[in-house]
């Protein structure tokens, strides 16, 4: 399935086979669907191959803190948890809170990390990584841990020319990308036809 066939159909379900009507939008239409289900949760991980992402990245502590800014493709942010190789040579346990816990820190020190407890935290496309203050920092020697950060990035459908099948080529889920066509098909069918095609009918 390319994606040629599928703006396609989606057109044919509008009642426009020819793609004389609906062809600009329809692309469109079947991108916004897509990032809708997948804001949604409406998807499973193996349905979008392509678009997940799990990078290594290896974070330096200064005054117990460190962070991760995401990169400007996210579309949505996942996990943050630590690889196999730091969970078998460290003690370090990750945990996750709340931008306002951290806030409560100083006054309430039961909101604090402790021992071998990590805590991570975000505010907007930054993620912040706090360590117990029970971990000693050498200002000489960098205090370092690689963590991993899971997210979707968005979709480039520029990429996605007449000889990539969507299906066998990327691994896309068959039936999340019918679901993204039938919601692409509801989100037209609610708008007027282009300018000029007003003629079109909707099947």
């Amino acid at each position: 399935m390319t994606y040629e066939n599928i703006k396609r159909s989606i057109c044919k379900r509008l009642g426009d086979p020819d793609l004389q009507v609906y062809r600009g939008l329809a692309g469109e239409y079947f991108v916004n669907a897509m990032c809708d289900l997948i804001a949604e949760d409406e998807y499973q991980e193996e349905d979008i191959p392509e678009l997940f992402v799990d990078d290594i990245e290896t974070s330096v502590f200064t005054d117990w803190e460190a962070s991760f800014e995401m990169p400007n493709n996210t579309l949505k942010f996942i996990d943050a948890y630590l690889p196999t190789a730091t969970l078998m040579t460290t003690d370090l346990t990750l945990k996750e809170t709340t931008h306002a816990n951290i806030q409560r820190l100083q006054l309430e020190p039961a909101f604090r990390p402790t021992k071998t407890e990590c805590f991570w935290y975000r505010i907007g496309k930054n993620l912040k990584l706090v360590l117990s203050q029970d971990f000693e920092i050498d200002e000489e020697v960098p205090t370092q841990y690689d963590f991993v950060f899971a997210y979707v990035k968005n979709p480039e459908p520029e990429n996605w020319t007449t000889s990539v099948d969507m299906i066998n080529d990327l691994g896309y889920g068959r039936d999340f990308l019918y679901t993204c066509i039938k919601r692409a098909v509801g989100m037209l069918s609610g708008i007027s036809p282009p300018e000029g095609n007003e003629n079109a009918s909707i099947n």
